[in-house]
């Protein structure tokens, strides 16, 4: 490990990244130093730009990794060279936004259809019924009394 390497890792860690990001920001600067097979110190702007269209034309990648990838670099370079301009001017890509496929009545009666326990398509018809999201339902504060048989919901939704 070099020690460029591992004073931003140990820097990260003073800042309190999770592990997961560590290792994240450490490959996508070691990406960057392998492409130009120099320390991502000594580039340039345009050298960083040409890294960012080679992974978004060359090598596919898609707009949220190359975004990791370019808050990976921000981090390195304000930790690692503060003051240095090297970053200014490039921004995030813009991220397409996928809208959930909707199902049409039939679907939706198959979908129910092929649950066979009870309480399992008592629980999926009444969330559908009440265009409820799972992760809504999940997050939802309740109180539970399993004597009485009820469910009291303390804060819903609209």
């Amino acid at each position: 490990m070099t020690s460029l390497r591992a004073d931003f890792i140990g820097r990260l860690q003073l800042k309190g990244f999770s592990q997961r990001t560590i290792t994240n920001y450490v490959a996508s600067v070691a990406a960057l130093s392998a492409f130009h097979k120099r320390s991502p110190l000594e580039l340039s702007q345009a050298e960083i730009r040409k890294f960012y269209l080679h992974e978004l034309n060359d090598k596919k990648m898609a707009a949220r990794t190359i975004n990791l990838h370019m808050a990976a670099l921000k981090t390195f370079y304000n930790l690692m060279a503060p003051g240095s301009k090297v970053m200014n001017g490039i921004t995030r890509l813009k991220c397409p936004h996928h809208l959930p496929a909707l199902l049409d009545t039939k679907e939706v009666e198959q979908l129910i259809g092929a649950i066979h326990n009870l309480k399992h398509k008592a629980i999926v018809t009444l969330l559908y019924s009440k265009r409820i999201r799972a992760y809504q339902a999940l997050r939802v504060p309740q109180q539970s009394k399993p004597e009485r048989q009820t469910q009291r919901m303390q804060r819903g939704f609209g």
